[in-house]
């Protein structure tokens, strides 16, 4: 089985880290806000320029202060050990838009590394080789599309909404809004990363 994985806000968890990030620098955000709570008020206040600069901080510099989702490690290890092959592809550019160039690939790696998501070795991890960042959406899908995927995990519905997503590719969507699992006649969504697991290696996979 091919499963592929988006990054951030799938893997990677920056809860209050963009609002963290934000007081730090003055703006009265609520300090338990969500990345999207951030951003629309940002945008309320059209500031959405100021919004894409904290963006790139967060997922360069300031990388560092977010965290994994519970239980994507346990999934990694479980279906690394059950003979999948996992793929991790994120829509990132390599520099922020706005502001102080950082290589937001770099950093992203680094820190996936540290938190033993990827590795070099064969059966830890997802592989090194296996881990792509494109530039553009376009690329994204294509990249799914190239990789012949069964199953591809994102928390942003405009990839499964994208024209060109590959209609062999079952797409998982990850929402922290949902207390459970949704199944729909498109897709399934999930609320954490338990879920996910269960619907893999649980009997209750489609």
């Amino acid at each position: 089985m091919r499963i592929g994985i988006d990054i951030d806000n799938t893997i990677i968890c920056y809860n209050r880290v963009f609002a963290h990030v934000a007081m730090s620098q003055g703006f009265s955000v609520q300090s338990d806000a969500s990345k999207n709570e951030v951003k629309k008020w940002f945008h309320e206040r059209d500031m959405q320029q100021a919004f894409t600069l904290l963006q790139g901080q967060v997922y360069g510099k300031f990388i560092d202060l977010a965290t994994l989702f519970d239980g994507v490690l346990a999934f990694i290890d479980v279906a690394t050990r059950a003979g999948c092959h996992l793929f991790l592809v994120s829509h990132k550019t390599r520099y922020p838009l706005v502001g102080e160039k950082c290589d937001l690939h770099k950093s992203a790696r680094r820190f996936l590394i540290d938190n033993k998501v990827i590795s070099k070795f064969n059966n830890v991890g997802v592989h090194s080789n296996n881990v792509f960042f494109e530039g553009t959406l376009a690329r994204k899908i294509h990249r799914i599309a190239a990789l012949n995927l069964d199953f591809f995990i994102d928390d942003l519905l405009q990839v499964f909404q994208h024209s060109n997503f590959p209609k062999k590719t079952n797409f998982m969507h990850f929402s922290q809004d949902l207390t459970k699992t949704a199944l729909t006649d498109e897709f399934s969504s999930f609320a954490n990363w338990k879920q996910i697991l269960s619907f893999f290696f649980s009997g209750h996979q489609k």
